[in-house]
């Protein structure tokens, strides 16, 4: 399950403008307007998150005990002895 592309591309849309609005050198930010921009970025990426976690949340259900079992065992959850070096 991947996170739907429309939905990637919304967002994105929505943060870009402000990010590129955004600038150690803006002279034409004040602290309102900063902190409407801010809250806005971080209603966006919340949601991007919420569908990225949801998606985690979905999969066990499409995914056999074995596939389940080997994912965990890959990414070293429940032994810590089974930890990939750089994880």
């Amino acid at each position: 399950m991947r996170t739907r592309p429309d939905r990637t591309a919304k967002m994105a849309k929505v943060v870009s403008p402000w990010q590129n609005s955004i600038s150690p050198f803006a002279r034409n930010i004040d602290d309102q307007r900063l902190c409407a921009m801010l809250d806005k970025i971080g209603a966006v990426r919340a949601k991007l998150r919420y569908v990225h976690l949801a998606t985690h949340l979905k999969t066990p259900a499409v995914m056999s005990n074995r596939q389940i079992d080997d994912y965990n065992r890959l990414r070293g959850y429940g032994d810590a002895a089974a930890t990939p070096k750089k994880h």
